[in-house]
């Protein structure tokens, strides 16, 4: 199914769902925060250093006011001895929740909808017994995690364990928001949910008319330059240039998501999310430049873990705090973070099932406002000043 050749492993199912944020959780990453100190590294050694053994690659993008420097290592599997580069697309899994959020921002900023919006009243009909019910249900809530919602939709029950958000489809999520009007309440202490983000996203679709994938495209994508990153819809080819997902060292097939492609269905690469990573630190400009910033104010306090939530970004205290989020699907993690004072920031995309937030950090606050390394080895180094 992957690489054409029929040998393709398909492991044991396994429990279907996106486990991005607190698969691995949150006071872990706080810890690594705490212990973790900016000191000389060479990124390139690290990199190696954490793949080898491995499966699979690894790329990071080091993004500074001097500019980006890419560092990748590894190759797209062991049949295929493409070396992973700073095009290689990846799955990105609940990093998209950031460009959901940020279509939310840029859809209020244009008057199409307000963030205390119920999402029930773009998702269900005005006379639906449900709507009073889902009355404190809002774009804001959903977006901060604070909406009550579960984790997974009530409802979800994959035909197919290895690709298991493909049949979910956006009547299922309508009739899961009805199945929890009988029990949600909001708001809600922060608790996350990729079954909130789906509404979110489908509920700003919805407001514009149009599918998330094309709104999303238009509204965020395109503004933003990220030509490449794209939705991982059912269906549809996968980029030439995409590295298969690896689980314990064996191939896995891709995800593909419609309905849910809100909370986790993009795919991009660390060229495509540097450039996004610029014009969050105001490295570049872009007509997302307000909404960016609205992302990344804190909103509502991570319950009884340090740090807050804003529109999707989680963010750390302290007076150089990192705004982060990161994301794992099926063989695939992310992290992408940064630091607005000191105009630093990373991401770090891995075809492999393995935790990367704590090296990202480490590289992160490693690097400086003068950037990082001399080249070597498999990085590639970019001096252009943003413009």
């Amino acid at each position: 199914m992957k690489d054409g050749t029929g040998r393709l492993q398909h492991l044991p199912a396994r429990k279907s769902q996106m486990k991005e944020n607190h698969h691995w959780p949150l006071f872990v990453f706080f810890f690594a925060v705490a212990i973790l100190r900016a000191g000389s590294l060479n990124p390139q050694a690290t990199i190696d250093a954490w793949l080898e053994g491995h499966a699979g690659g690894v790329a990071v993008a080091i993004v500074t006011e001097s500019g980006v420097t890419f560092y990748q290592a590894g190759q797209f599997s062991a049949t295929d001895p493409r070396p992973i580069t700073p095009d290689t697309q990846f799955e990105i899994g609940s990093v998209t929740k950031v460009f959901t959020a940020l279509l939310l921002a840029e859809s209020e900023r244009l008057g199409k909808v307000h963030r205390d919006d119920p999402a029930a009243k773009f998702l269900l009909p005005a006379d639906d017994p449900a709507v009073p019910a889902l009355a404190k249900v809002t774009l804001l809530t959903l977006a901060t995690h604070t909406s009550g919602l579960p984790r997974l939709p009530p409802n979800f029950a994959p035909a197919n364990p290895l690709d298991p958000y493909a049949d979910y489809t956006l009547e299922n999520l309508r009739a899961a928001l009805r199945q929890s009007a009988q029990n949600v309440q909001a708001p809600a202490d922060y608790s996350y949910s990729n079954y909130g983000f789906s509404v979110l996203g489908q509920a700003l679709a919805t407001a514009w008319g149009k599918p998330y994938a094309e709104i999303l495209r238009e509204r965020v994508l395109d503004p933003l330059g990220l030509e490449k990153t794209s939705i991982s819809l059912p269906g549809v080819p996968a980029p030439a240039n995409f590295a298969p997902g690896h689980r314990q060292e064996t191939l896995v097939p891709n995800w593909t998501q419609e309905a849910t492609a809100p909370a986790g269905g993009l795919r991009s690469s660390t060229r495509e999310m540097a450039k996004f990573l610029q014009a969050c630190l105001d490295l570049r400009a872009t007509p997302l430049d307000a909404s960016l910033a609205e992302t990344a104010k804190p909103l509502r306090p991570l319950g009884t873990q340090p740090g807050f939530i804003g529109l999707a970004w989680h963010l750390t205290t302290g007076k150089t705090p990192i705004v982060w989020q990161n994301g794992e699907t099926g063989g695939y993690y992310s992290f992408v973070g940064y630091q607005l004072t000191k105009k630093r920031g990373i991401v770090m995309l891995t075809n492999s099932e393995r935790l990367v937030d704590a090296l990202a950090i480490k590289l992160l606050k490693a690097s400086d406002s003068s950037g990082t390394k001399p080249p070597v080895s498999n990085q590639t180094s970019e001096r252009t000043p943003s413009p």
